[in-house]
């Protein structure tokens, strides 16, 4: 089993293992305290299954100072745009997006990487499983690293994927960071609906735990607007007219859902259907 572990240390490898060694309760680990985390591990105990942690380690300083510069991008293009300098936004957003989809690809080119050189390792010190006919290796990823499971089919490997909510919907700017990752067209209106729902989100997620419907209904609405729509709430913020995005949008008759609900509704979702 491969976990999603972005800044795991060698305690937590050791406590992931005993787990499913059984010589520690799930409880007993300090991922316990994250409840996704926390099913995993309950699931994994006494399974006796090899844990291999592929992902990027804490000890990688150059990998978190380069996502600390990201996040420094990112507040840039939120402070410009409630300032009022929407072209500043704007410009720092796409700096956003070239910069994801950079550390991106080389965090998905050091799992693979990791992976190669792991089960390698596993199977010269465990014959049992270098006399297998086959090797299955469950790896657990976010959505949008859907660029690995290509890689891997690429070189011939057998791979399958499995997807919580299809089809995957992602927020704008995470959508622009796939489309570089594709070398697909990006432009200025994807980038700015991305700026929105970044200011859109904080409610989206008070309202739902379900990410996959936020970013829907997050796409929903921004869709309704054009650049020169967001443009202008960029610039009524600057010269004092703040309010809250989701006012912001009933103003121009775009009625943001505030319960789940009213999510469903817009989404045009049954109780089969979620």
């Amino acid at each position: 089993y491969v976990p999603e572990m972005v800044g795991w240390t060698e305690e937590t490898r050791k406590d992931y293992q005993a787990v499913s060694d059984g010589r520690m309760l799930p409880k007993q680990t300090e991922d316990a305290k994250f409840g996704h985390r926390l099913q995993a591990l309950k699931v994994l105990y006494g399974s006796k299954k090899p844990i291999l942690f592929v992902d990027i380690p804490r000890k990688d300083r150059e990998f978190f100072d380069k996502l600390e510069e990201s996040d420094i991008k990112r507040d840039a293009f939120e402070e410009a745009f409630v300032r009022g300098k929407f072209s500043q936004s704007l410009g720092w957003a796409w700096a956003y997006v070239e910069e994801e989809a950079a550390e991106q690809l080389k965090r998905e080119n050091k799992i693979k990487k990791n992976l190669d050189e792991q089960i390698k390792q596993l199977l010269e010190k465990n014959p049992e499983y270098s006399s297998k006919k086959e090797l299955k290796v469950l790896i657990k990823l976010g959505e949008v690293h859907t660029t690995l499971g290509h890689q891997l089919r690429s070189e011939g490997r057998s791979v399958s994927r499995n997807f919580k909510s299809s089809p995957a919907v992602y927020n704008s700017l995470n959508e622009a960071v796939r489309r570089k990752l594709f070398d697909k067209k990006i432009n200025d209106e994807l980038i700015a609906r991305g700026i929105l729902e970044y200011f859109l989100g904080p409610l989206l997620f008070s309202t739902t735990k379900d990410t996959n419907k936020a970013f829907r209904v997050a796409r929903k609405l921004s869709s309704r607007l054009s650049l020169k729509d967001i443009e202008s709430i960029s610039v009524s913020w600057g010269r004092g007219g703040w309010r809250h995005m989701a006012d912001e949008l009933e103003t121009r008759g775009i009625k943001v859902p505030k319960t789940e609900e009213e999510m469903d509704k817009m989404l045009g979702l049954n109780k089969n259907e979620k």
